[in-house]
């Protein structure tokens, strides 16, 4: 094999090894395990890479090049492992620990109002308040009720201000029901609970509400001889409207 030779299988190894490893780190950006394996893989490269230039196996030019393209590369991983390493030091902090009560039964979890509020306050779901706990979500709930908390921090806005915004937002269009105007409330950073959009619908746009309820569609009763006698495929029945 000649030197040639040499120089093209190493340059293909070279980059069927950078590629997998910049796979790795873009599917699995989160694992600090994987990053720390990555880092290795790319420190054996420099390794290769330096041992290529010493047995003049590739130019000085592409040497330098490949290099200042993997200490780049080295630099994005290094900084995304300390991300994630911090992370984790975080979410360790906020392990919740188990007091004993004296009591039969399994010690209670320590975990205070202060320390949910906080949570709540930086927009975590129940789920993910759990998770940084490292609690069950059942957990969650019975703290929640406990201390009479709720993640859903809904506008205490009149009902008359409620019936002007969706009267505002309907705009006289009788097909946009309850469910699009708590999105376009969403929008405008209203957050309401959906029973007092519907109920607001009803008193602004009565007419739109009797005009899409004829369009409901009633369920049928069919009377069959036998099993798969009779197949009902189902549409998307709301877009009926735009193909009349």
């Amino acid at each position: 094999m000649t030197r040639l030779d040499d120089r093209d299988q190493f340059l293909r190894d070279f980059r069927r090894e950078v590629n997998d490893c910049v796979r790795v780190v873009t599917t699995q950006l989160d694992n600090q395990q994987v990053l720390g394996d990555v880092l290795e893989r790319l420190s054996a490269l420099k390794r290769d890479l330096l041992h290529s230039r010493t047995g003049d196996i590739v130019s000085a030019s592409a040497y330098d090049s490949l290099l200042s393209s993997l200490n780049r590369l080295v630099e994005l991983v290094s900084r995304q492992a300390e991300v994630e390493e911090s992370n984790a030091d975080v979410t360790e902090s906020f392990a919740s620990t188990r007091v004993s009560s004296r009591q039969r039964g399994s010690p209670k979890f320590n975990i205070t109002r202060a320390q949910l509020e906080f949570l709540i306050a930086c927009r975590f779901s129940p789920k993910k308040i759990a998770e940084i706990l490292h609690v069950s979500s059942r957990t969650v709930s019975r703290r929640f009720k406990e201390f009479n908390l709720d993640t859903e921090d809904y506008s205490d806005m009149s009902t008359e201000s409620l019936d002007e915004t969706v009267q505002r937002l309907l705009a006289g269009n009788h097909r946009i029901g309850a469910n699009t105007v708590v999105t376009l409330l969403h929008n405008e950073g209203i957050k309401v609970q959906r029973e007092r959009v519907r109920e607001s619908v009803r008193r602004v746009d009565p007419a739109g509400v009797a005009c899409r309820s004829r369009r409901v569609l009633k369920r049928r009763a069919y009377k069959v001889h036998c099993p798969n006698s009779l197949w009902h495929l189902d549409g998307n029945h709301k877009l009926i409207r735009f193909v009349q």
